[in-house]
């Protein structure tokens, strides 16, 4: 009896330890944004959006985000990352690629070497937020972001 004991206690202690390393269940836009902002290289700096800005940037309807934190570049390069809490996750992703896209059509033509980090751009959804990173180290801005997730 003991030594089933000691094994329900070490299993209920190991999936303790499992369960501490897991990830974040929602993300905090402004912890986010500061890591985005300061632990991805971008071809340039980034400047904050306003939330009503971004919105209009994104074509978003006020029903659409409850919260948005957007650092685009200059038209120079394509650079930038936005995130978006949101009720309609579906709705958001599906405009957020829709943006990329735009901007794809918009490089084409200014500046092709450009694509490439639109067409790398990543796209994450975790609970109700919406993140789109285009940078020119897609590795890095991915390694950035899933660490973030972890507790």
């Amino acid at each position: 009896m003991k030594k089933k004991l000691y094994a329900l206690t070490a299993i209920i202690m190991c999936a303790g330890m499992m369960t501490a390393c897991g990830t974040k269940d929602e993300i905090a836009a402004d912890e986010l944004a500061e890591r985005l902002n300061n632990d991805v290289k971008y071809s340039e700096q980034l400047t904050a959006l306003s939330q009503e800005a971004a919105a209009k940037y994104l074509y978003l309807n006020p029903g659409d985000y409850e919260e948005i934190k957007a650092y685009i570049s200059t038209e120079a390069v394509a650079d930038e990352f936005i995130i978006v809490k949101t009720k309609s996750v579906s709705a958001v992703r599906d405009k957020l690629t829709a943006h990329a896209e735009a901007l794809k059509t918009k490089y084409k033509e200014y500046r092709p070497d450009e694509v490439a980090k639109l067409d790398s751009a990543v796209i994450e959804t975790l609970g109700d937020t919406v993140t789109l990173i285009v940078a020119p180290d897609k590795e890095s801005a991915e390694t950035v972001y899933n660490n973030y997730l972890k507790k």
